[in-house]
């Protein structure tokens, strides 16, 4: 995984919290969206493209969004 700094550690932090969210997923993630700030800004639709994310994981990612 790259270099990240504080901003994107915390979001990396905040990803890695949510439930059902582990190594593989976070990956498919920062994949798709190129680093862990960006996945918050994602839309519900964009969310469930990738894979490994279902639903119910997209909106846990939403609701964390705001913590």
């Amino acid at each position: 995984m790259s270099y990240f700094d504080d901003s994107e550690k915390i979001a990396l932090l905040r990803l890695d919290s949510i439930p059902g969210i582990g190594g593989t997923r976070t990956r498919n993630l920062i994949a798709r969206f190129k680093n862990p700030s960006a996945v918050f800004q994602a839309s519900f639709a964009e969310l469930t493209k990738v894979e490994g994310i279902d639903k119910r994981l997209a909106l846990n990612i939403l609701n964390k969004k705001t913590d």
